[in-house]
């Protein structure tokens, strides 16, 4: 299974794998080969750390979703998160929180980190 595959999926995340299950929790694909930025050896994060505190990330403490696809940066953000934060209701009683999240996410993808929206 690739990457770009388990966007709006159910998946299951550990230090080198993403386990893609469906809904009645059965396991239906594996992601191998990306690593957790967290797990990586020093020099790795080194080399992407500038990236990932440019993005806001680091800052907000969401950087366990964080993984290092080969060359590049890939954020797994909890669907469930999003669903409720552009939640009209939310937009309106909590214009702070949804404008920071929004701010956060802009930031994101303006530097260059692949966002993909699953359920965790």
């Amino acid at each position: 299974m690739l990457l770009h595959e388990i966007e709006g999926k159910n998946i299951k995340l550990s230090a080198n794998t993403i386990t893609v299950k469906d809904d009645a929790g059965k396991t239906r694909g594996l992601i191998r080969g990306i690593t957790r930025f967290k797990e990586a050896r020093p020099n790795v994060q080194m080399q992407f750390f500038k990236v990932l505190r440019a993005s806001g990330l680091w800052e907000a403490g969401k950087s366990d979703s964080v993984y290092i696809d080969g060359k590049e940066l890939v954020y797994i953000e909890n669907k469930r998160t999003s669903d409720h934060y552009n939640n009209t209701r939310m937009q309106e009683s909590f214009p702070e929180e949804w404008g920071k999240y929004k701010d956060l996410m802009e930031a994101v993808k303006a530097s260059g980190i692949k966002v993909y929206h699953c359920y965790l």
